[in-house]
């Protein structure tokens, strides 16, 4: 057949005369196409829920000005005929295959005979390479309850699936779904679903008539969007969406009354809807990492049950003015975010126990309020620009047992650091620290005190290249009596000393010192610290280690300062 400029859809019907009802809008462009008919057999079979292998397509006789044109069997190479523009009509006629799997399913489902098929309430049909159910499978398991796929090679459902009218709890995860069927929604008494691991690109709207739906998850598919009527899933508790590509959520959302758990990690959203707080009184776990979130509706503040929320790997530069108000709220995960401000409606939240801001811009925390999070027990705020000294009110985390601090320029902790007294781990590594607080260095500070990391500082006993003994140690380093700094403080000397000792046999330190040395015109080293000037130097990698060690420029160069004391 030759391509006409002017085709239309044709016509699908059954041999019973049944039009095969489907949204066969997508073959428009495959009508004159060639390899049309592979398309439009894969769409009629998924209209029917059946394989593709399973469907012929014929092109029934027509009459055609005077001339009768005689049936045939359409191959998937060929163009996919069409009405013409002079009204003359196409009907193609649909034959279905016999379906291979009908006289397997006794053996298939372990049963002796239809009887006992009709007294199963539980299948569980796991890891067995099945591309397709049989054809009768919803019709000849009336009482059916409990039905596991997981892990086979299923792409579609068949149509007798809404059959199963008893049917509560249903694992499909980890196959080839690509649809489900249009009337998915029959399963009224389902209760839980587990779709994860599929090739779904869309729900069905009948999907809203899951009246008793207690937990979904799709994890990992390919949904774009929701249903618009999404919210009259009134007893949807738990709804897990993670990893698909989801850009908007239907206002109706707001109206899951019942829900508690909401995952949508990993989706496109850049924008939540303007009533999303209002509605959603039960929700106590809401998790949107890895979105576009540039803001948050401000209704966002009046969740009232909320007690766990991570909005890592967003864009936020700031919060809404009211979620502070956030009543119940204990967890807060606010990583790699766009913040350069320490939000002051956080301070408002005096329950929350864990707190993460880390890989954000902070240039500062709050002089005032932040003491007010006194049941805080974990802060996460490395890799920010926090510079200067932390804020005296530090001192009133009194339930502090975690503190990530690293990768910032801090120069000082505050005196109130020692009040402390439930501090377990502490990290400090890579700031500009010069010294630690009297209040942390004595014998009994900071009493829970575990671990503790230093290193990359600019603390003086780092100057030292002997390792310390009991007898004589850095005037520093005798400062410290803390257990467990002082332990981290010589454990990082030792391990400079030795290092040193290694490299520094056969350098001539001073040409070594010469060429590290900062210019005349430089006050601080920075044009020296180049990775060429140190790579050039046949102790390079000596130098490189110190400064690695060090964890400053200052640092090498008074160790060098120390073996060489006249620059010549």
């Amino acid at each position: 057949m030759s391509r006409d400029g002017c085709l239309g859809l044709p016509t699908f019907r059954l041999l019973s005369g049944e039009l095969v009802l489907g949204d066969f809008a997508a073959l428009a462009s495959s009508v004159g196409a060639v390899g049309g008919v592979a398309e439009a057999r894969s769409q009629v079979a998924a209209a029917l829920g059946l394989h593709p292998g399973r469907v012929e397509l014929v092109l029934l006789p027509v009459e055609v000005e005077g001339c009768d044109l005689p049936g045939k069997l359409l191959q998937d190479h060929e163009f996919l005929p069409g009405d013409s523009s002079s009204g003359s009509s196409l009907a193609i006629q649909v034959c279905l295959l016999p379906d291979p799997l009908e006289e397997r399913l006794l053996e298939l489902l372990g049963c002796k005979g239809e009887d006992e098929l009709h007294l199963l309430r539980e299948v569980h049909l796991k890891d067995r390479e099945l591309s397709t159910l049989p054809d009768a499978f919803g019709h000849q398991l009336p009482r059916l309850r409990k039905l596991w796929l997981s892990s086979n090679l299923l792409s579609l459902l068949p149509r007798s699936f809404s059959q199963l009218s008893q049917l509560e709890d249903l694992r499909a995860d980890d196959n080839c779904l690509a649809r489900l069927p249009p009337d998915f929604g029959a399963l009224r008494m389902l209760r839980n679903l587990q779709l994860e691991d599929n090739k779904l690109e869309c729900l069905p709207d009948s999907f809203c008539d899951l009246a008793a739906l207690h937990s979904v998850t799709l994890d990992c598919n390919r949904l774009r969007a929701l249903p618009q009527e999404f919210g009259r899933l009134k007893a949807l508790q738990k709804l897990r969406l993670v990893s698909n590509e989801l850009e908007t959520l239907p206002a109706s959302f707001a109206e899951l009354s019942a829900l508690r758990e909401l995952w949508l990690n990993g989706n496109r959203l850049k924008l939540l809807p303007d009533n999303f707080g209002l509605g959603l009184r039960s929700l106590q776990q809401l998790r949107l990492a890895r979105n576009l979130l540039c803001q948050l509706p401000a209704s966002f503040g009046t969740l009232p049950s909320l007690r766990i929320l991570h909005l890592e790997d967003n864009k936020l530069q700031h919060l809404p003015e009211n979620f502070g108000a956030l009543p119940r709220l204990e967890s807060l995960n606010l990583d790699c975010n766009e913040l350069t401000a320490f939000p002051h409606c956080i301070t408002q939240i005096t329950q929350l126990k864990r707190l993460w801001m880390n890989c954000n811009a902070l240039a500062a925390l709050p002089a005032e309020g932040l003491g007010t999070l006194t049941a805080l027990k974990e802060l996460g705020l490395r890799g920010n620009k926090l510079q200067g000294s932390l804020p005296d009110s530090f001192g009133s985390l009194k339930a502090l047992e975690i503190l990530h601090l690293q990768d910032n320029q801090l120069s000082g902790l505050s005196q109130s650091f020692g009040q402390l007294e439930q501090l377990r781990m502490l990290w400090l590594e890579n700031n500009n620290l010069a010294e630690l607080p009297e209040s942390c260095v004595s014998l009994h500070s900071l009493p829970a005190l575990q671990l503790a990391r230093l290193a990359g500082n600019r603390f003086p006993c780092l100057l030292c290249l002997e390792p310390p003994n009991d007898a004589e140690e850095p005037p520093f380093l005798a400062e410290v009596l803390q257990p467990v700094l002082r332990h981290e403080l010589r454990e990082l000397l030792e391990a400079q000393a030795g290092m040193t000792a290694r490299g520094m046999e056969d350098v001539d330190l001073q040409e070594l010192y010469q060429h590290l040395l900062p210019p005349e015109n430089s006050a601080d080293g920075h044009e020296s610290r180049s990775a060429a000037n140190v790579d050039r130097h046949p102790a390079g990698a000596v130098a490189q280690n110190l400064l690695v060690g060090s964890g400053c420029w200052p640092c090498l160069s008074g160790l060098l300062a120390v073996c060489w004391p006249h620059r010549r």
